[in-house]
């Protein structure tokens, strides 16, 4: 009995999550591991971009209130009709792949920063920390991942609209602001490349 009542607690902190009601930190931690909402984790070729060419391994967020028309990903749009995924089964992949030649993460969507990115961003940089050091560009220092065999820490770079207040450290930011959810200030100023036609910031800005 005590087994079945704990399933469902746990039952329903997911559902709670999902449907954005906050729970006590204290409560959550013990129900739940720190998790989001993920379409799909996959290691391509980067498609787009002044990285176009390069192995990644791209983390696809669920959930997007943006509601582009001419989206490619409009099944990534419901939050709770993907799955939640924990942060360490995210980290244990993103070294798998950077194991089998990925050079950077990518973080993408949906819209990205509809969550709150700090956890994922922490966990994939503390296990970086943990298994070597950065080189200059943000990966391990020339030569060392051959000699070593470890396959982390990866750059992290993130893909989004802009649309909400920026979350986690990335050491690249490809910003595709769309004119009818501009960007504030705070998340423009950081990008690393802009990318589509439809929107540049204001001309007084420096």
């Amino acid at each position: 009995m005590e087994i079945a009542i704990a399933g469902l607690a746990g039952c329903q902190a997911v559902a709670n999550i999902r449907r954005g009601i906050q729970l006590r930190p204290s409560t959550r931690d013990r129900l739940v591991p720190p998790s989001l909402p993920i379409v799909e984790t996959f290691h391509s070729l980067q498609g787009e971009g002044l990285h176009a060419g390069r192995s990644a391994f791209f983390i696809r967020l669920a959930g997007c209130t943006v509601g582009c028309p001419w989206c490619d990903t409009k099944h990534s749009w419901p939050a709770s009709a993907h799955p939640l995924r924990p942060l360490n089964k995210l980290v244990g992949e993103a070294r798998d792949a950077a194991a089998a030649g990925a050079a950077f993460v990518v973080i993408t969507g949906g819209e990205p920063l509809h969550h709150d990115l700090d956890g994922l961003c922490t966990a994939l940089r503390q296990a970086s920390h943990s298994e070597g050091g950065k080189g200059a560009d943000g990966g391990l220092p020339a030569g060392q991942a051959q000699q070593t065999g470890l396959p982390l820490p990866l750059p992290l770079h993130l893909e989004t609209s802009g649309v909400d207040p920026l979350s986690g450290q990335f050491d690249w930011i490809t910003l595709s602001p769309k004119r009818h959810r501009p960007p504030p200030t705070s998340c423009w100023r950081p990008a690393s490349q802009l990318a589509g036609g439809g929107w540049r910031p204001p001309a007084s800005s420096p």
